[in-house]
Formats: structure tokens, C-alpha cells, sequence
């Protein structure tokens, strides 16, 4: 429990193997022991990590961004996909997390645009739309949300809203008009460096041996 805490507080890197983990109590294996194990040894490598968050805008300028992103079959044996959400307070001069989700899909996507769609949807309906009312609250303004994704099909599927090849989804999934039903839609970019929109990668991957051990040594 103390780490599921500081996972959803303050370590979103820690909630994607927390909920794999949490998901198999009732079918506990050799390999869910060495994935403990494993994450244990993140956590004391990695004990300096903290989150962090910058204001210097004024109310009138900041915008609502939220950032989605989807592994493609990472969950095994069931190789359901993973997506991961993040909302952030955004202008030229301030950025500010909000919250953030990891959530196991309930349905196994057949391609990558599938798992980025879900995550799409699933980060519109469950944190984008909700967070609407409060930020309009308190900024005493119309409040804009930014969806950022970085998978150039599933930009052009929400930004067209046609997607004739996944007609299926809109039964298990949504639709792409879901997705811009109170969002502006934007593209994630990587030019050499990290953008926000791709550290999302940590909330949808398991742990790596590198990152794990990052000395090369047991704690």
C-alpha cells in the first residue's frame, strides 16, 4: 500500500507495474516474485526522483494539456495493451502536472493505431472531460483542452473523424468524435530531445533491466 500511495502521489513512473502487479494477487507467480524484486531495486536506485512542477504564467494565458499514449500487446500472457495518460498545466512560462493514469485495457487491440485510439478515448473520457468544469471554476474562464498525440495515424483518424477500417470501436472503444468532443487535437514531436508527450513511455512499459539496476548492483 505505501508504494501504490506514493506511486499515484508523487512516482508515475511506478504506476504501470503497480497496477500489473496489483492485477495478479490472486494468480501470484515465480515471475511476479522477480518483478517485485525488480521494482524494489528501482525504487531504492531511484529514491532522489522527485516530481516536480513550475508556475510563472498568468491565469489568463495557461491551457489544459493532456498527453495520451498506448504500449501495443505489453501485457503478457493476455498481451492486452496499457494506456497512459497525463494533465498538465501548460503556457510559455509554467508547467504544472496535474494527475496522471495507467490503466490496462479491457479489450486486446489488433495494431498500434487500435491501442493509441483506446488510450485517446480513454484520456478524453475519463480525465479530460472531467477536469473541464473544475478548471473553468477556477480560472473564471472558457478552459481549452489540448490532446496531444504523437502516432501520426491515429492524429490524422481524430483529426478527419473517419476511421472506415475500426468501425468496430465505436462498441468496445468509442469513436475518434469522442476524442474531439471538447479538445483541440495536436501532434507529440521528437526533435533530439525527450518531449512530455514521450515520457508517457514509462507509464505504459514495464521496467528495464538497465533502469532497474542502474549501478549494475543489488541494493
Amino acid at each position: 500500500m505505501n508504494i501504490l500511495y506514493g506511486a499515484r502521489l508523487a512516482r508515475w513512473d511506478l504506476l504501470n507495474i503497480v497496477q500489473l502487479l496489483a492485477s495478479r494477487v490472486n494468480k501470484w507467480s515465480d515471475g511476479c516474485d522477480r518483478a517485485l524484486h525488480r521494482l524494489m531495486c528501482y525504487i531504492h536506485h531511484t529514491s532522489d526522483r522527485v516530481l516536480r512542477g513550475y508556475v510563472g504564467g498568468k491565469a489568463d494565458s495557461v491551457s489544459l494539456r493532456l498527453y495520451a499514449d498506448a504500449d501495443f500487446a505489453g501485457d503478457r500472457p493476455k498481451f492486452k495493451s496499457t494506456s497512459g495518460v497525463l494533465l498538465a498545466l501548460i503556457d510559455d512560462n509554467t508547467c504544472f502536472p496535474l494527475c496522471a493514469k495507467s490503466a490496462k485495457h479491457t479489450c486486446v487491440a489488433h495494431s498500434t493505431v487500435e491501442a493509441e485510439m483506446v488510450a485517446a478515448n480513454t484520456a478524453v473520457r475519463t480525465v479530460g472531460i472531467p477536469s473541464l468544469g473544475v478548471w473553468e471554476s477556477a480560472l473564471k474562464r472558457h478552459a481549452v483542452l489540448n490532446l496531444i498525440e504523437d502516432n501520426e495515424s491515429t492524429y490524422q483518424i481524430i483529426k478527419i473523424r473517419k476511421n472506415p477500417t475500426m468501425r468496430h470501436l465505436t462498441r468496445t472503444h468509442g469513436s475518434a468524435s469522442t476524442c474531439l468532443c471538447c479538445t483541440t487535437c495536436g501532434k507529440g514531436r521528437s526533435s533530439g530531445s525527450p518531449t512530455p508527450a514521450l515520457k508517457l513511455n514509462v507509464q505504459t512499459s514495464s521496467l528495464r533491466r538497465s533502469a532497474t539496476l542502474p549501478h549494475g548492483k543489488e541494493p
